[in-house]
């Protein structure tokens, strides 16, 4: 490890900035176990000599990829009688669950837009799902507007909240697919299949976090995921996190693009962070591994901006311009 001694970080478009890692030692230790605690020894050399304690050592427990929610059980189906724990819509089951809420919802095509504003607790997430193995479709409204920071606009999928897992579902027609705004932390986004993302304009993407250089969006996993980026020029990473403070995991997504780039103008990642001109984006903390990105039309992972402890492993890619771009223009590696 060396230490970061710089008082200010900077880059082109970012005047001198406090450095947010100044006096940080910073390493990464691969292959843990999930859930598991782990005593940690750190030991310093100096030639100059070595004041205050030598070694350190902390016990840190490693995150939980088992996501709990112990409360009831609540059905969606469109065909049954609406009850207290049976809805016809996922929004009217959205809205009457709690923490710890199980949304289980059958096979069947949802014409509505999702409105996630509420929270479930590190012990019970509200967890929304298919029903076993069926497979519901969310085919999102027609309009074309942007999808900004509230619910309006056109995502399929708004979340804005703590303690959430989305999973199992099929989802096509909107401009973003999936997008978590300020604020939000430990978000769950897995299994899930994303197509038909409408083209218009910079975040056409299946899956966005995040609301800017500043976003309180933190511990996003995004996990196993089938998606499809948007078919043209310019519509931004298929999974981006725009601005986040980090702790984010990205792994074991198929990322595909369908159409070949257009000479002259700028290509799509398959993964990345925005802004890259700023001391977040990706944010710090982020591991991206084992995704398959297929023909992305510039970056297969873009790893740049404030790049702060990134690590990627095991990814494969192809038809990309570069395999893995780095550029940690403000803090990093």
């Amino acid at each position: 490890m060396t230490g970061d001694r710089r008082e200010t970080v900077s880059s082109s478009d970012l005047p001198p900035t406090p450095n947010p890692a100044k006096n940080n030692w910073i390493a990464a230790i691969l292959g843990a176990t999930p859930n598991t605690a782990y005593e940690i020894q750190v030991t310093f050399t100096d030639p100059d000599g070595i004041t205050g304690t030598n070694p350190i050592s902390q016990t840190i427990t490693t995150r939980n990829e088992n996501f709990p929610s112990n409360s009831r059980t609540l059905i969606v189906d469109q065909n049954a009688e609406a009850t207290t724990t049976s809805f016809r819509t996922i929004q009217q089951a959205v809205n009457g669950a709690t923490a710890g809420d199980t949304i289980l919802v059958k096979s069947g095509t949802y014409t509505e837009r999702l409105n996630i504003t509420k929270s479930g607790t590190q012990d019970n997430y509200i967890t929304i799902k298919n029903f076993e193995s069926d497979k519901p479709l969310i085919d999102a409204p027609g309009d074309q507007l942007s999808c900004g920071s509230n619910a309006t606009g056109n995502c399929a999928v708004f979340i804005k909240g703590n303690f959430i897992r989305l999973s199992g579902f099929e989802i096509k027609n909107a401009k973003t697919g999936i997008k978590i705004v300020s604020p939000s932390h430990d978000i769950v986004i897995d299994q899930n299949h994303i197509h038909d993302v409408i083209l218009d304009g910079a975040h056409s993407v299946p899956v966005l976090a995040g609301s800017g250089s500043k976003s309180e969006v933190y511990n996003i996993t995004v996990s196993g995921n089938n998606l499809v980026a948007a078919p043209g020029d310019n519509a931004g990473h298929a999974i981006t996190m725009w601005g986040t403070k980090g702790g984010n995991v990205i792994k074991n997504n198929t990322i595909r693009f369908t159409h070949t780039g257009t000479p002259g103008e700028h290509g799509s990642d398959c993964i990345g962070g925005e802004p890259n001109d700023a001391i977040t984006g990706l944010g710090p903390d982020t591991d991206i591994y084992n995704n398959t990105c297929i023909g992305a039309t510039d970056d297969g992972i873009e790893v740049e901006g404030g790049a702060m402890n990134n690590r990627a492993w095991g990814n494969t890619v192809y038809g990309a311009n570069n395999s893995l771009a780095i550029a940690a223009v403000i803090v990093g590696p």
